[in-house]
């Protein structure tokens, strides 16, 4: 079945608002500030996109026609083509038109043993004892001299563990939130996981962006839209 303009514009509007946004910024010659709310696409026609928003100052709606270079053929082709557009208007606006919007959690074992080791020094500087003496001496199978070997440290490991980590989030981890546009909400876990877990996590972060980055290259090429169940 040939796409149709009214599910094209459905589906633009659930499944790409900030590159909305970004058209209408660099083709529709709009400043974006506070003021500028409920960007959507209104219609599509084979020779323009018509995007609608509205501004605190004024009581209607507005409407911002943008006109293809040319006429296409097909609904498909103007999928691909205002992709096109909204790729390089994030471009030209320093974003990337790939955005995140989910987070992974720990998926393999190293991961997950990652979070469970700081997790348990977390606990022991508050209940060294109860962790060290009465829990770790019964479940781990390494002699106790071991054990006790690490507990006047632990403090020491913990602290240096999450600034390390801590100086990651700062230097891979924010600049991501801010170029693929993360919501607060996923902000907030994924600060939580990486100054637990370190780079693993962005390393996740990562995977996301390269399957959104297929995606885009899939639906940009006319490939068939489909909401991303994922999210």
């Amino acid at each position: 079945m040939s796409l149709t303009a009214p599910a094209l514009v459905a589906l633009l509007n659930k499944e790409f608002k900030p590159n909305i946004e970004d058209i209408l910024a660099v083709y529709g010659d709009v400043t974006i500030d506070k003021k500028i709310k409920n960007i959507k696409v209104k219609e599509v026609e084979l020779d323009h996109v018509t995007l609608v928003f509205n501004h605190d100052d004024l009581e209607v709606e507005m409407l911002k026609p943008i006109p293809f270079k040319e006429p296409l053929e097909s609904y498909e082709q103007v999928q691909s083509h205002v992709l096109s557009m909204a790729r390089e208007a994030a471009s030209k606006r320093n974003v990337s038109h790939l955005q995140v919007r989910q987070v992974w959690y720990p998926q393999t074992a190293l991961e997950r043993i990652l979070v469970v080791l700081v997790s348990v020094m977390m606990v022991a500087k508050g209940f060294p004892n109860l962790v060290y003496d009465v829990i770790l001496s019964r479940v781990l199978p390494v002699p106790n001299e071991w054990i006790q070997y690490v507990k006047p440290y632990n403090d020491f490991i913990l602290v240096t563990t999450v600034a390390l980590h801590a100086a990651e989030v700062a230097i891979f981890l924010v600049p991501r939130f801010f170029k693929y546009r993360v919501a607060p909400d996923y902000q907030i876990e994924w600060l939580v996981l990486t100054t637990v877990e370190g780079y693993p996590s962005i390393r996740r972060f990562d995977r996301i962006v390269a399957e959104r980055a297929k995606l885009w290259k899939h639906y940009e090429e006319g490939g068939k839209l489909i909401p991303d169940s994922n999210e």
